[in-house]
């Protein structure tokens, strides 16, 4: 007969010692820490399945079961010997087992009144013996358990199956945590290849409204999200303008055109109003029937939206608003939020670069099309007091009878001035070596050509 330690024997009857319900923070911490292995309802893995083969076949039973406990239910990652896939929580043997640490016993359900309305038994009232073990993180929560039942009441379990069940538990462990590695080394390979994207904006000849278009469009695929809007605040606070709105391309085309408004809207009836407000930098929500929803949530709700997630993007004067929209479950949206925020933070000196180029763009084209002569000089030696022509627009060209090439690189004191005129030369260089603003009036000549002649 196997040996039945003491524990097992206080599992034969209820015991108020041992409870199914788990502390609000613990369980919460709990919850926390089973969706950062994103493990709920993946597909089968041979890993886990030969794990619960094992189990099975060590202890000579007829059924074993790898779970992870969820919010509301127990489902089922790898099964032998039955086909259903998740039981309620609060209707299961599972129950008990995950507040239970050690070896959790259940000699003969038939006869443990805590176990009269289990789903297990409405599927099968074959089953009669119990016995489960916590999967636990290094960090101490337990996300699920190993668990294996048979057809046969027995007496509890002996060491070595104890020790068999422990061994297999931390199996099964080393495999969650080889594939939460395996995880976080494709989320970090495909961020980088991200970050890459940001910044690859930089060398597209586009404007700043089609940079930001096209980090939305990098996003959206990174994320998976269903679609993704980029808000605008007016000059005045009360409105706010949609900038983009890209679309999943799994999504049937028109099918959001809802979301795409024309005209400025009120800021304060959008989802983003806070973030546009400035009173939040992130946010994150769960469209509801019974939540408290501005017009157009809830028409993305009745589109098929499930959350949204949003966060602020400050670019130099202006302020923006990114909308992520999911049209599936996210099982952390703390972590998508939290996701958004540092991808923004990346967005954010790209597109500041972006923009003063283009604006540096528009200023240039604006100095080549002017008709007054503009030459910009840059101080080349402190000590030698030294100018150097770096840029001159056509105008100048004209006045001084070079052209624009001629003069790049030339001194600013080749100019021919009147003898008079020289102490106002003078003065336009100091204030050049000292940065400082200056207005002073000239008249220029031209300048000598290779021989010494006035050109005409």
């Amino acid at each position: 007969m196997p040996h039945v330690a003491d524990d097992d024997r206080a599992m034969d009857a209820p015991s108020a010692t041992c409870t199914a319900d788990l502390t609000a923070a613990t369980e919460q911490n709990r919850l926390a820490a089973l969706l950062r292995y994103g493990i709920l309802d993946t597909p089968r893995e041979h890993a886990f399945d030969r794990i619960a083969a094992l189990a099975a076949e060590l202890l000579g039973a007829s059924i074993a079961v790898i779970s992870f406990t969820g919010t509301d239910r127990h489902w089922f990652k790898a099964t032998v010997g039955m086909d259903i896939c998740q039981v309620p929580r609060t209707e299961s043997l599972c129950q008990y087992g995950i507040a239970h640490e050690g070896v959790f016993v259940v000699p003969d359900i038939h006869a443990d009144p805590r176990f009269a309305n289990s789903t297990l038994l409405q599927v099968d009232r074959s089953i009669r013996f119990y016995a489960s073990i916590q999967l636990v993180t290094s960090d101490g929560f337990a996300l699920g358990m190993l668990c294996v039942l048979d057809r046969t009441a027995r007496d509890g379990v002996s060491e070595r199956e104890r020790r068999m069940l422990t061994d297999l538990a931390a199996i099964a462990m080393d495999a969650l945590e080889q594939r939460y590695e395996k995880k976080i080394q494709q989320r970090d390979k495909t961020k980088i290849t991200l970050l890459r994207d940001i910044n690859g904006v930089l060398t597209e000849d586009i404007s700043f409204e089609q940079a930001l278009e096209r980090m939305a469009q990098h996003i959206l695929v990174f994320t998976g999200a269903a679609y993704c809007q980029l808000w605008e605040r007016r000059e005045h606070a009360e409105m706010a303008q949609l900038v983009a709105l890209v679309v999943n391309p799994k999504v049937p085309e028109g099918y959001y055109d809802a979301m795409r408004p024309l005209d400025p809207q009120p800021a304060a009836k959008l989802a983003v109003a806070q973030l546009l407000a400035g009173t939040t930098t992130t946010m994150h929500y769960r469209l509801t029937p019974d939540a408290p929803l501005t017009p157009r949530q809830r028409i993305a709700m009745e589109l098929g939206i499930d959350s949204l997630v949003a966060c602020a993007l400050k670019v130099d004067d202006r302020d923006f608003a990114m909308l992520l929209a999911y049209d599936e479950v996210q099982p952390d949206l703390g972590e998508c939020m939290r996701l958004l925020g540092r991808l923004s933070l990346a967005m954010r000196p790209v597109l500041e670069r972006h923009r003063a180029t283009e604006e540096l763009a528009l200023f240039a084209a604006a100095l080549e099309a002017a008709s007054d002569g503009v030459v910009i000089a840059e101080v080349a030696g402190q000590q030698t007091r030294q100018t150097r022509i770096v840029f001159a627009n056509p105008a100048f060209g004209k006045q001084t009878g070079y052209s624009v090439a001629e003069l790049l690189g030339q001194r600013v004191a080749i100019m021919n001035v009147d003898d008079a005129e020289v102490a106002e030369l003078d003065r336009l260089k100091a204030a050049m070596f000292e940065a400082k603003p200056v207005r002073v009036q000239n008249s220029v000549q031209n300048f000598p050509d290779s021989r010494g002649k006035q050109r005409p």
